[in-house]
């Protein structure tokens, strides 16, 4: 049997309370859903079904596949140092 979270026992108890706290985790994370689910303390898709509800449908998400510095384009990779690997010298036979 599943083990109920805080959050899902605070929709069964105080229904305001509970949209209240799932907006400003969404607000805290600027809209992405997993890092907001990760404040919660639930698993992405529970909060995915959550926010498909009619009362949660217009909580601004983050633009799908944006990432987290919010900008897009190339980045400069950053720059890893060269592997010496040791030669190996040959025995005359």
């Amino acid at each position: 049997m599943p083990i109920m979270t805080k959050i899902g026992a605070m929709k069964i108890v105080d229904y305001i309370s509970w949209k209240k706290a799932i907006k400003l985790a969404m607000k805290e994370a600027a809209g992405r859903v997993g890092d907001a689910a990760e404040a919660l303390g639930v698993s992405e898709r529970q909060l995915f079904r959550w926010l498909a509800t009619d009362e949660l449908k217009s909580t601004p998400r983050a633009e799908y596949g944006l990432p987290r510095d919010g900008k897009r384009g190339k980045r400069a990779r950053p720059k890893v140092e060269a592997k010496v690997i040791p030669s190996r010298r040959r025995r005359a036979s």
